[in-house]
């Protein structure tokens, strides 16, 4: 269970933020989108940028996703690597599995490189899960891309577990 922290805000992304959701992105990626690819990618009518942020107003993390009718897909996740496991990728999750409804778009979907350790044990410790392996989804690499899913059953599920988790902690 990831810990939580109550200074953590997840907002909207504006493009004064890019140049440190840049920075982020270098620092957590071995081949890292450009400024220019965020640029395009948040210009997409279905795409949403949001940053988790503290009460510095420091950018912390980024999220990016597409709004599809029965999905969100999470393109793009990361945090700075000095306050990884302080809770702001989970609050980024969090933000948005609060979007997902039953009648509507009621999972999220994400893929990662295999060799992503870092992504893919974040990934199960929010409750996805791994459902398919794909060959050759990246340009000059044999490497697979793993595929994950987020359904609102599983979130709720999570959130059940956290809750109870806390009132132990409480109890205690």
């Amino acid at each position: 269970m990831r810990k939580s922290n109550p200074d953590l805000r997840v907002t909207w992304l504006a493009r004064r933020h890019l140049p440190r959701v840049v920075q982020i992105e270098r620092m957590c990626f071995p081949d890292p989108w450009t400024h220019e690819e965020f640029t395009a990618e948040l210009n997409q009518p279905r795409c949403i940028g949001m940053f988790a942020t503290n009460l510095d107003r420091a950018v912390l993390g980024y999220v990016i996703y597409e709004l599809h009718w029965d999905h969100l897909r999470l393109l793009n996740i990361a945090v700075e690597p000095l306050v990884h496991r302080d809770g702001a990728g989970s609050a980024m999750v969090a933000s948005m599995a609060g979007k997902l409804t039953a009648e509507g778009r009621n999972r999220i979907v994400t893929e990662v490189r295999e060799s992503n350790r870092v992504a893919r044990t974040f990934l199960r410790a929010m409750n996805f899960k791994c459902i398919r392996v794909h060959h050759g989804r990246y340009e000059g690499s044999s490497e697979k891309a793993v595929e994950y899913v987020l359904t609102l059953s599983r979130w709720n599920l999570y959130v059940a577990a956290a809750i109870a988790a806390k009132q132990r902690e409480v109890m205690s």
